[in-house]
């Protein structure tokens, strides 16, 4: 049968993916690459040249070592039980797999295909598992129906040789099909999916659901950096997943991108605690501000028009606000409340505030932050070897240090131009692993009092939280207002959706000075080198196409598995109304008609006289359809014709319903397993009826099996023929 041609494959393609599609609920790439090949393997195992199976007692031992190896390998609890089972139903899938290939093996595969997604879906969220599960389910509307016609196929076959007698010698059969059985085997299955899509996504809109406890938004949001420790104990982890999307905007609409890289302002630590411990200052200037959903809300009275808009899209929820330069206006995609530090320009989202997934900052065009100087005496650096190596810099360059400060923009840009050469200069080296330092001299970073010292003067390597924390020594030892900035740093631009991209590995720190009074400038004392921030950062292909795969991802968590209520009700508010005043429409023109109808029957006696007739004429025509069905139903039973064979076909092949009757009634009874001409050759009749019989069997074949059409005098002198026969079947019987 050709539409079973592809059968078993199709069932381990079915099967293989559902044990890929549990892997990757688990993450476990060893057990995807085991069991994805032992199950490509069983194919050549079970139905190559050899056909070999495990026997049973092979398969039990098998099952009994995939349990020990899942618990040896999994620290059972009740968190992850779901997961353990997961990963054991993949071994036993596996050992299913190399079993006895039988009708009720195949089910069972199919069963368990069915149990790995079930599993994987109570707590899988990556998009691949969601694409496989689309695959997945396309597949097995396809593979199960195959599977109940293979289970037919199958069962014929057997009652069939439990039927015939072991001395009769019946061949292997084949089933016989129409000529259609494919096309309406494809129509079958692309009905059965076009309902399954139609029930999901209905399902989906009208069935809220959240996958976090606040359903709002994914994993734990990023508290903000208000506190800066230099200690060899904490390493920097570079992490390539995206923290958020940046697009630039000008006052005209026009995507732009910044001649420079993107410089993101999160926090700003201007307070020393001593060793080596930078913290926020007081937040005297903060004040609370109500962000209504898609309203700008100002921050400061605007200088000028000159500005440009930042569109921020989180990947993951930030309790900082990061801005570029100095904000001046917010919007965000819902209410929320805003912390807004009017000295420094940050800002945060009061923490027991929902975090939004966007919002957009104005940003004044000026490239200086205007804010008062919030550092306090008791709050700055002090260390004289610090300070000595900070004097030595200057009168390097001819600058002594007891120069005016506030009052020569010039000469405190240069000081700190000064310091940031000194630090990205050869003698400093960018690392992020402290690992890599000598016993030695982990020891001496540890116990020195003050790792700020160390590293200036003894060690020389390491992240950009020492440089920036060095160069902020360096200023205020020498009396120039410093203080430390952390956020993002990238260049990072794509292409394609003109968006710069934002990582964990771009998390970055640098320092603003107070190159006059009241106007903060951005310095950056990190050294370019490989593996720093400050580093170039082109974006290739390859990368391009895991960002966009990181993209798609991350809105599949939310929006597909976080539609909750209040996504829900958006719609709702969105659609209900157009969708109300529709059907509002219809239904009153369902009501105009209806009795538009109603009014055109009441037309006296003479309507009721014409109601009767039409109703007389269903009930004689239902009456008359009940009769000709009935008829073609005993045909069929007698005959074993398909219901799908046509009517042309009943009608003609009626006549030798009636022979099978009348031998039926002489006491020769068709078995249903054998073919009409096998029958009547076994039959002893006498030479008149035998001829006849003949006869009408074999047109009876050349219209049921050849498609030959019987005119109405060829019907007719059947009709005789079965006559002739019924005559010669009581003569020899007298």
């Amino acid at each position: 049968m050709r539409v079973l041609k592809h059968y078993r494959l199709l069932r381990l393609v079915l099967v293989l993916f559902a044990v890929i599609a549990q892997c990757v609920a688990l993450g476990d790439l060893w057990i995807l690459l085991v069991s994805s090949t032992l199950v490509l393997l069983s194919w050549y195992f079970t139905e190559g040249p050899r056909s070999n199976v495990l026997p049973r007692w092979a398969s039990l031992l098998a099952v009994v070592g995939a349990l020990a190896i899942t618990l040896f390998n999994s620290q059972l609890t009740l968190d992850n039980l779901i997961q353990v089972i997961g990963q054991f139903f993949v071994w036993l899938t596996v050992i299913k797999l190399y079993g006895e290939k039988s009708v009720q093996n195949d089910a069972q595969e199919l069963i368990l295909s069915i149990v790995l997604m079930t599993l994987a879906g109570l707590y899988a969220t990556d998009l691949l598992f969601g694409i496989l599960l689309v695959l997945w389910g396309g597949l097995a509307a396809w593979v199960f129906m195959l599977y109940q016609l293979y289970y037919g196929v199958e069962t014929m076959r057997l009652e069939r040789y439990a039927a015939v007698p072991k001395s009769y010698g019946v061949p292997w059969t084949r089933p016989v099909t129409g000529k259609s059985v494919c096309a309406a085997f494809r129509r079958t299955a692309s009905a059965l999916l076009f309902v399954g899509l139609v029930l999901s996504i209905v399902s989906f809109f009208f069935i809220p659901r959240g996958f976090t406890d606040d359903s709002r938004h994914l994993g734990k949001a990023d508290g903000g950096v208000s506190r800066l420790e230099l200690s060899p104990d904490r390493d920097i982890t570079i992490r390539k997943e995206q923290v958020m999307v940046v697009q630039l905007v000008d006052s005209d609409g026009v995507v732009f991108q910044l001649p420079e890289p993107l410089r993101l302002r999160g926090s700003v630590l201007e307070r020393y605690e001593g060793e080596g411990v930078w913290v926020a200052g007081s937040r005297i200037f903060a004040k609370k501000i109500k962000v209504d959903a898609d309203t700008y809300i100002p921050l400061v009275k605007k200088k000028n028009h000159n500005h440009f808009t930042m569109h921020v899209a989180l990947q993951r929820p930030s309790v900082n606000i990061y801005s570029l330069y100095e904000p001046v206006g917010i919007r965000a995609d819902e209410s929320v409340m805003v912390m807004y530090d009017r000295s420094l320009h940050t800002m945060t989202f009061n923490p027991i505030s929902t975090f939004p997934k966007r919002y957009s900052v104005q940003v004044d065009l000026q490239r200086y932050i205007s804010s008062e100087s919030t550092k306090s005496q008791t709050g700055q650096y002090e260390n004289e070897a610090v300070e000595e190596l900070a004097v030595s810099i200057l009168q390097e360059n001819n600058i002594t240090s007891d120069f005016v400060l506030h009052d020569d923009e010039a000469t405190n840009t240069k000081v700190s131009q000064l310091f940031v050469d000194y630090l990205t200069s050869n003698a400093f080296q960018y690392s992020t692993d402290q690992s890599l330092l000598a016993p030695e001299e982990y020891a001496f970073m540890n116990n020195h009092e003050d790792p700020t010292e160390a590293f200036l003067l003894t060690m020389q390597s390491g992240h950009c939280e020492y440089f920036a924390a060095s160069m902020v020594a360096m200023c205020d030892t020498v009396g120039l207002p410093a203080r430390i900035v952390t956020g993002y740093l990238t260049d990072r631009w794509d292409k394609t959706t003109k968006q710069y991209i934002v990582l964990d590995s771009d998390a970055h720190a640098w320092v603003e000075t107070e190159v006059a009074n009241g106007l903060w400038r951005a310095f950056d004392p990190t050294p370019p080198s490989t593996g720093s921030p400050t580093a170039h950062q082109s974006l290739g292909w390859l990368e391009g196409l895991r960002l966009a795969w990181l993209r798609l991802d991350r809105e599949w968590k939310l929006g597909v598995l976080n539609f909750d209520a209040d996504t829900q009700h958006h719609l709702m508010d969105t659609f209900f109304p157009l969708w109300r005043e529709k059907t509002s429409a219809g239904w009153e023109a369902a009501t105009v008609m209806g009795a538009k109808v109603v009014n055109w029957f009441d037309i006296g006696s003479g309507g009721l006289v014409w109601i009767v007739l039409v109703a007389s004429s269903v009930v004689g025509a239902t009456i008359v359809i009940i009769v000709v069905v009935g008829r073609r139903k005993r045909v069929r039973k007698i005959l074993m014709l398909h219901s799908t064979a046509s009517v042309s076909t009943i009608n003609n092949v009626e006549f030798y319903a009636d022979v099978v009757r009348i031998l039926s009634t002489e006491g020769h009874e068709k078995p249903t397993w054998q073919p009409a001409k096998t029958w009547i050759q076994s039959l002893q009749l006498s030479m008149e009826a035998e001829s006849l019989l003949r006869t009408l069997t074999d047109t009876y074949y050349r219209v049921r099996f050849g498609g030959e059409q019987l005119g109405r005098s060829q019907r007719l002198s059947m009709s005789k023929t079965v006559s002739d026969f019924s005559s010669a079947m009581r003569k020899g019987v007298s």
